[in-house]
């Protein structure tokens, strides 16, 4: 039995795309700052453990990737919210009911088709990374050949040109193939997140779609509480079709980058979340569900 589909978008008998209650707290309020701080009390002074509004430079999480792995997939996380954190995100949707992508101020959901809707403003979700999106460069990208994933993302990281802070970062143009995943939406009691991609991971693969790349780049040492590395969704131009990417090579287009002095994690204030076992290692477990396993890491 195939455990994993695969779907061409868009159908051969489609039109073709255009042608063209919560705890707060702030695990670092600014990384300019941080390097000027000398003791406990300076950051207590800051008010770093205190529920503050988000800067614009800040990237704002809600609950944490280990909890998602884990299985907690109800958040209370409303897009209303959400939209008064940031403008530029991803994430998932309760119930895991789709993967999840915000751009210009719009909340959508990928189901396990990669059809995308617009989310209504009571929608919730059990996790999701947002900043208000002001890109501080751009780097035009032309006639790009043998351009895959991992080549897409060096290209990233010479402009985000710090590794030791989150950086967000936008990739508008044509793509000349994507690999994406949604999943099938769970049923309580729901599953470790290793284990639903195993058995309702949807994979579709798109050609010569334009559209755009919405990700964060994240250190290593956040391992745990975010998703190290490169994490990239994708959204359609047309806004039919979306979802996580696992592969992409772009043809023509423009790769944009905003690095992030500042991040809050709001946590679940939850019976469920207090009950989570948080302290394991994700590795393994996030390498699956990345699509990374069997790659060298």
């Amino acid at each position: 039995m195939t455990l994993t589909e695969t779907r061409r978008y868009p159908p051969d008998n489609s039109v073709g795309l255009n042608p063209v209650g919560l705890k707060s707290i702030e695990l670092v309020k600014r990384f300019r700052t941080f390097k000027r701080l000398k003791t406990v009390k300076s950051w207590l002074c800051l008010g770093l453990f205190v529920c503050q509004p988000a800067a614009a430079e800040d990237l704002v999480q809600y609950s944490t990737i280990g909890a998602l792995l884990a299985g907690e997939y109800d958040g209370d996380m409303s897009v209303a919210r959400l939209t008064r954190m940031g403008n530029f995100g991803l994430g998932a949707v309760n119930g895991l009911a789709g993967e999840m992508m915000a751009l210009d101020g719009a909340f959508y959901v990928a189901d396990a088709q990669g059809k995308t809707t617009r989310l209504e403003a009571d929608s919730r979700m059990p996790f999701a990374i947002v900043t208000r999106w002001q890109p501080q460069q751009t780097r035009s990208v032309q006639n790009v050949k043998n351009s895959d994933y991992a080549a897409l993302q060096q290209a990233c990281a010479g402009l985000a040109d710090n590794p030791n802070v989150p950086a967000a970062l936008r990739i508008d143009g044509l793509f000349s193939e994507l690999l994406l995943r949604s999943e099938r939406p769970q049923q309580k009691p729901y599953a470790p997140l290793a284990q639903v991609m195993k058995t309702d991971e949807v994979r579709f693969r798109a050609d010569d779609v334009r559209g755009t790349l919405i990700g964060f780049y994240t250190p290593g040492y956040l391992s745990g509480v975010s998703v190290p590395g490169y994490h990239f969704h994708f959204i359609a131009e047309d806004l039919r079709l979306g979802g996580h990417v696992l592969d992409a090579q772009l043809a023509q287009g423009n790769i944009s980058v905003q690095l992030l002095t500042g991040f809050r994690v709001e946590f679940p204030d939850n019976s469920r979340f207090a009950r989570l076992n948080l302290f394991e290692d994700h590795a393994q477990a996030l390498r699956r569900v990345e699509g990374l396993e069997g790659l060298p890491e």
